[in-house]
């Protein structure tokens, strides 16, 4: 199974709030939001493939939570059948990330201490003009 790819896109030096609403097929090939019950996440962040883990955003620092999507489709923090993750990226991070782009891998970690990779890409860095906003954006 080849693994999910996304890129995130941040303005340097701003806080960014991504939705991210995940999906999986049942047995019978049907379409359904996943089931993300019971697991914590982290996101790690290296300068390339093989550096250093620069920084993590995760369950326990509050930069990711799960949850799901209204019918409005604004997110809302929930411990029943959650399928979507809120992740913030601080200006206290983005602040300091010069390069144009870093690496990532977004981990579920299972009750059992499993680790799975649910995504991977690039966290491309943009030169903000609008320094210190905040962006929300929805996937």
């Amino acid at each position: 199974m080849k693994l999910p790819i996304y890129n995130f896109e941040v303005y340097q030096g701003n806080d960014e709030i991504f939705v991210l609403k995940f999906d999986e097929v049942d047995s019978e090939g049907n379409l359904s939001s996943a089931d993300l019950t019971g697991c914590e996440f982290v996101i790690a962040v290296k300068s390339d493939l093989l550096g250093e883990i620069l920084f993590e955003l995760d369950t326990d620092n509050g930069y990711i939570a799960s949850g799901i999507v209204d019918f409005k489709g604004d997110f809302e923090p929930s411990e029943v059948k959650p399928y979507a993750l809120r992740v913030h990226f601080p200006h206290e991070y983005t602040e300091r990330m010069s390069a144009p782009k870093y690496m990532y891998d977004l981990f579920s970690i299972h009750e059992d201490g499993m680790r799975e990779v649910l995504l991977r890409g690039e966290v491309r860095v943009a030169r903000s003009v609008a320094y210190g906003r905040t962006h929300s954006r929805h996937y």
